[in-house]
């Protein structure tokens, strides 16, 4: 049995990763070779009671598969508690999380309505996005959206009760050779409740101090140990109401400063363009019926600026339950049985203004005021068109598996499988069937008889009622064009299956201690499908249907995924002068995938401690994104492009130079000019036939922990990170695929085609291109300080803060830090104070946050959102913002009863104003800043 597991488990991984193991096996000869005489004089083999003990408290940490007693290693990593949990007041970990210094960026939450959001929280460690940082419930991975047609890519972290959350572990620094795939800016390990005795119940209450916000949670727990096995089980219930932007005086009107003046939009969105190159909007409270030139007026871009925030959700609304059990069994004192499941179910409503409609052969309406002087007609109906998606989600997460000790080693094992689902079905309502909508706006007429038709005399369309266009808010009209309307289906579902078996103990003994070993196989097949089961909505292979919110494929699709890994802990010194201990950690992990191939990704840690309460430690480590299934078989769809819009092409005007092969058939002599539509038919990268491979990069992290001796329960940390990521998948357009080909890359070439005269007819756009590299650095400080039994009671404090020093992109002279921009809204410091106090039955807990300068746009891209008396551009500095929250609770033990209420934003902050931004239609940034305002809550507890 001993021979079986310590010899043939790295055996097996061998033949899956032999070009991983070798560098490993070389590392380890080179360290092994490399400890100094000096540690076989000052340091002795541990004693076997020593032994015991280590391996009866050996733990594994996040950031590593070696077993540990060390509470730091080379790994940094943040650590959410229970009570910091409780203190926070809420019923989901979305929030708390979010809040976190070291998170940044684009992260959909219950206050971003639009962006396909749907009340998911997501995370994105150092503005790198949700889909490079990993999500681990217990060590396992989480299932997501993998194909992003109804819901923005990552994991939703508020799929998990908060209830049911022991602590959350947020490792801040790359481990793709721990973990694999997505581990690329670091990891969130959710840590569940393992053991609980007795029954309980939970109930909280909040609503912001303007009345509204009202959020409800009811909670059951109920949990039981015996010698042999434990199990707990929890349900939560959930809901909180909508806010709407007319709710709060910031973001009533989309507000831009206009000529040196802060202007409030009060437009609908409904433009005519006349021959003249002059735009006229309607006249506000138009009377039912037909219209005349006069109930329109020239369009001022100070007052006229379409309102985009009308009708609008500020907070979207969400009902939610949530379902979790763990499981132990004791089958043998050396082998233990276990279960690991949480189920989640949501239900969100999203509300956007009214979807723009462009209404072709506009001119020929019979309704049409501007005769012959209209050009194009563009309406919102806000009483027709206000979007709604209504979306229902399922998320099912179930892990089991047996894991145990070799008798008389120190060699434990595990082998698990698991199976998780994220189904979402979303409804669209809101949008109209193309066909119906362009027959009944686009041309009309009076017949003889007095009698309005579709069509043109001699072409009437039948089964046709022609639609008022041009006074899109009377009844009438919102009558018409609902007729027109249809609600669709967007099916999303996502599957993941694994298996995973691995060891870990000591290989051999050196001067300084064990020599620690981790070996692991997984194999994991990922399955998605989508569709829709609307006949209009249903896309062709070319994306076409005809529906005017878009079209989605009916397919399904899969990926396997093989991978072994390997990890090392040598000893170096132990006990040496300035070498308390000096231990090398290296790992590697071996992925290969069907759809790309292969890819291996190594890591180099050391940690060093010069005297015992002094830890230096230093990590190198690869990193790696494999393309989501989305980004590889995602939904096609298409537009086309007229001449009159003067869309780009390289080859206009061609006389030579370049790639010819973007130029096929285009003449030489500069007289080309392209005078064809062009379809554009963008898709996910296999369906076009373009490859792409996974991202890969590079992490660095450098750093301290000191606990010293003259402050008991002080503890300070301080670390240095950098990461470097190269072929980045990122989205692309029409234009950078023409000019990839044109400047020499056939690989593009291919996705473009031209007629016989050099004419573009179509362009195929991927999904997802690999282009740009990234270089993120910064500085992470950390601070703990326990001063316990004062005559005051005990007290705790807490810091945390990111200095964010630099964020570049390749080719790109500058950085984006202290600055909104495309990238990002990246302010250069953001922090958080926590300090908690305990005094008998009594709790509290006081909690700063601050988020540091930024801009409204960047200077250096140059987006003229706002404009100065002269017209030239203003960019305004936003200034650092501080929230405060305050938590207060007592246990009553006769009663087994905890209450506990809270205060979250004490002073009521307002979010800056940002003139000019549209993205989350608050005129702030909402993955930013707090929008709902103070929120009161209360909650009690109640365990029998």
């Amino acid at each position: 049995m001993q021979a079986s597991l310590t010899c043939r488990a790295p055996a097996v991984a061998a033949r899956y990763a032999k070009t991983t193991l070798r560098p490993l096996a070389l590392a380890i000869s080179l360290a092994v070779a490399s400890v100094p005489a000096l540690a076989q004089e000052t340091a002795s083999g541990a004693d076997e009671s020593d032994k015991q003990a280590t391996t009866l408290n050996a733990v594994t940490v996040t950031g590593s598969h070696i077993r540990r007693v060390d509470a730091e290693t080379a790994s940094p990593v943040i650590t959410i508690d229970r009570q910091q949990i409780e203190d926070s007041g809420k019923s989901t970990i979305g929030d708390l999380l979010q809040d976190l210094p070291a998170m940044a960026g684009f992260m959909p939450n219950v206050a971003m309505n639009s962006g396909f959001s749907h009340g998911r929280a997501l995370v994105s460690l150092r503005n790198l996005g949700p889909q490079r940082t990993l999500v681990l419930v217990n060590g396992h991975r989480m299932a997501g959206p993998a194909s992003s047609v109804s819901a923005a890519p990552g994991v939703d972290v508020n799929a998990l009760p908060a209830a049911m959350v022991e602590r959350i572990d947020v490792l801040t620094d790359g481990a793709s050779s721990v973990y694999g795939s997505d581990a690329i800016a670091g990891v969130v390990n959710i840590i569940l409740k393992d053991k609980y005795d007795g029954f309980a119940v939970t109930a909280d209450y909040g609503a912001s101090s303007h009345g509204d916000g009202n959020r409800r949670t009811m909670g059951v727990e109920w949990g039981k140990s015996w010698d042999r096995g434990s199990l707990i089980l929890g349900l939560t219930h959930s809901s909180m109401n909508a806010l709407y932007d007319s709710d709060r005086s910031y973001a009533r009107k989309r507000l831009q400063y206009v000529n040196g003046q802060v202007a409030e939009m009060r437009g609908t969105g409904t433009t005519a363009r006349l021959s003249d190159g002059s735009v006229w909007a309607p006249n506000a409270d138009m009377a039912p019926g037909a219209v005349t030139a006069d109930d329109f007026h020239e369009f001022v871009s100070g007052v006229d600026g379409y309102n985009s925030y009308y009708g609008q959700y500020l907070i979207t609304p969400v009902e939610r339950t949530n379902f979790a059990a763990h499981a132990t069994f004791d089958f043998t004192p050396n082998v233990q049985g276990y279960l690991d499941a949480f189920w989640a179910s949501s239900k969100t409503t999203s509300q956007l203004t009214a979807y723009g409609l462009y209404i072709p052969n506009a001119a020929q309406n019979y309704y049409n005021p501007f005769g012959d002087d209209l050009v194009s007609y563009n309406m919102r109906s806000i009483g027709a068109n206000t979007r709604v998606y209504k979306s229902e989600m399922y998320q099912t997460n179930i892990v089991g598996g047996l894991r145990g000790m070799v008798p008389d080693t120190s060699w434990q094992w595990e082998a698990s499988a698991g199976y998780a689902k994220y189904k979402d079905t979303l409804v669209r309502t809101g949008f109209s069937v193309t066909s119906a909508l362009n027959n009944a706006a686009g041309a009309s007429f009076m017949d003889e008889t007095g009698t309005l038709r579709c069509g043109t005399p001699g072409n009437v369309i039948a089964n046709c009622t022609p639609i008022n266009v041009f006074n899109p808010e009377d009844p009438a009209t919102i009558a018409a064009i609902r007729a027109t309307q249809m609600p669709v289906d967007l099916l999303d579902n996502s599957t993941m299956k694994f298996a995973e078996a691995s060891v870990n103990g000591n290989l051999f003994a050196l001067p300084a201690g064990d020599v620690q070993a981790a070996f692991g196989l997984v194999y994991r097949r990922n399955d998605f499908s989508q569709g829709t089961t609307s006949t209009v909505a249903a896309a062709d292979e070319f994306g076409s249907c005809d529906y005017n919110d878009g079209c989605i494929l009916n397919q399904g699709r899969e990926e396997l995924v093989k991978e072994a890994y390997a990890e090392f802990l040598i000893p170096l010194l132990k006990g040496a002068p300035m070498a308390d201990t000096l231990n090398l950690n290296i790992g590697s992990r071996y992925s290969k995938y069907n759809a790309w191939g292969s890819t291996t990704n190594s890591k180099v840690a050391i940690e060093w401690r010069p005297i015992s309460n002094l830890l230096v430690r230093a990590t190198a480590s690869e990193v790696f994104r494999a393309p989501a299934l989305g980004d590889l078989y995602g939904s096609p769809y298409n537009g086309i492009m007229d001449p009159a819009e003067e869309y780009y092409d390289p080859c206009a005007g061609y006389t030579g130079g370049g790639n010819p092969a973007a130029c096929v058939n285009v003449p030489t002599d500069g007289s080309f000019v392209n005078t064809s539509q062009v379809t554009v038919i963008t898709s996910g990268s296999a369906n076009v036939g373009f490859d792409i491979q996974p991202e890969k990069g590079r992490s660095y992290d450098v750093g301290f922990v000191y606990d010293p001796g003259w402050a008991e329960g002080l503890s300070v940390n301080m670390d240095w990170w950098k990461v470097e990521l190269e072929d980045m998948i990122n989205g692309t357009w029409y234009a950078e695929v023409l000019d990839k080909c044109y400047a020499g890359d056939n690989a593009f070439c291919g996705l473009i085609e031209r007629d016989a005269n050099g004419q573009l007819v179509t362009i195929s756009v991927p999904y997802a291109i690999n282009t740009g590299k990234v270089d993120v650095r910064g500085m992470d400080v950390g601070l703990r300080y326990k001063l316990a039994e004062t005559r005051y009671g005990d007290f705790r404090l807490g810091l945390d803060a990111t200095f964010m020093q630099q964020y570049r992109i390749a080719g790109i002279d500058h950085n984006y830090v202290g600055e909104s921009s495309s990238q990002g809204n990246l302010p250069r410091w953001r922090g958080s104070v926590n300090l908690g106090w305990d005094r008998g039955p009594w709790h509290a807990s006081w909690n700063s946050r601050y988020i540091g300068t930024t801009t409204t746009s960047s200077p250096f891209e140059g987006y003229c959102d706002n404009t100065a008396a002269d017209g030239s551009c203003v960019y305004f500095d936003v200034g650092s913002v501080v929230y405060h929250d305050l938590s207060v609770g007592r246990k009553i033990e006769s009663l087994h009863l905890n209450l506990s209420g809270g205060i979250n934003n004490v002073f009521d902050r307002k979010p800056p104003v940002f003139y000019g931004w549209t993205s989350s239609a608050a005129n702030t940034d909402a993955s930013t800043y707090d929008t709902m305002g103070r929120y009161l809550w209360v909650k009690a507890r109640l365990e029998f």
